[in-house]
């Protein structure tokens, strides 16, 4: 299932911090514990379980602005009504609760030093799209891609650009893990695909983004992700998959939520 919600500008402040992707996971988080305590514990510290890895099965655009202004860290928020995506590889009974959940919620996103105010004024959800085999999609927040390195006798995650020729391998098993990991269709009518089912193409030049986690807190980490156009052929189940749960890592972060183009 996927969502658009319409957010207004509360009068006040309106300057953000660049980086309001945790804060903004933090507050979806927040909203879904108002409903199920005990689930919103659970996808927080577990999840879903594939290959001995732990998947959400969500994931959130950036915040849509119109009109902004950046200075700096700080980016100035000048339009009155934005929006956001959000995105659930769930049943479709579902829906109901979630439109429940968020409809009129009130939230504030910032740090010490400025923050915003918004409310939901609007939350509809998006029909389901009709994928092709061979189907191109728009990143709205980068995707994140990574493996690991040895540095200074630690492990360290090496994040990939899409050029990267790893990086591919890495984007097909993410895929195929959050598909066994989903509870949409029961693991006994699943079908297995190889990762050779997956074919990716890289359909325009990448932009790096550094996102800052945490920041200014001792548990401040950078992730890097990019953005970019891509097609990819594969059995339409996958494709759904990446298009409600998110492509590549850290989705319930924010990262990973693609558009479908055709």
């Amino acid at each position: 299932m996927r969502f658009k919600l319409t957010l207004q500008v509360i009068p006040g402040s309106n300057l953000l911090p660049l980086n309001y992707q945790y804060e903004l996971s933090a507050w979806i988080y927040k909203i879904i514990n108002l409903g199920d305590a005990s689930f919103s514990s659970w996808l927080h510290n577990q999840g879903y379980l594939a290959q001995g890895k732990h998947y959400k099965l969500f994931t959130f655009s950036r915040l849509h602005i119109p009109q902004f202004k950046i200075t700096q860290d700080r980016l100035q928020v000048i339009s009155t009504t934005i929006s956001l995506t959000l995105s659930f590889y769930t049943p479709i009974s579902a829906e109901t609760f979630i439109t429940g959940l968020f409809r009129q919620q009130k939230f504030t996103l910032g740090d010490s030093q400025s923050k915003v105010t918004f409310e939901v004024s609007n939350i509809a959800a998006e029909p389901l799209p009709a994928f092709r085999s061979k189907s191109r999609f728009r990143l709205v927040s980068p995707v994140c891609v990574s493996t690991v390195k040895n540095q200074d006798d630690k492990r360290m995650p090496l994040y990939l650009s899409p050029e990267d020729v790893a990086f591919t391998g890495i984007f097909r098993q993410n895929l195929l893990h959050k598909y066994a990991a989903s509870p949409v269709v029961p693991a006994t009518d699943k079908p297995v695909f190889l990762p050779e089912s997956i074919l990716f193409k890289l359909l325009s030049k990448p932009a790096s983004k550094l996102v800052t986690i945490k920041a200014n807190t001792p548990q401040q980490t950078k992730v890097r992700g990019y953005l970019f156009d891509f097609e990819i052929e594969a059995p339409a189940t996958l494709l759904e998959v990446g298009y409600f749960a998110g492509w590549g890592e850290k989705n319930s972060l924010g990262f990973g939520c693609g558009e479908l183009l055709i």
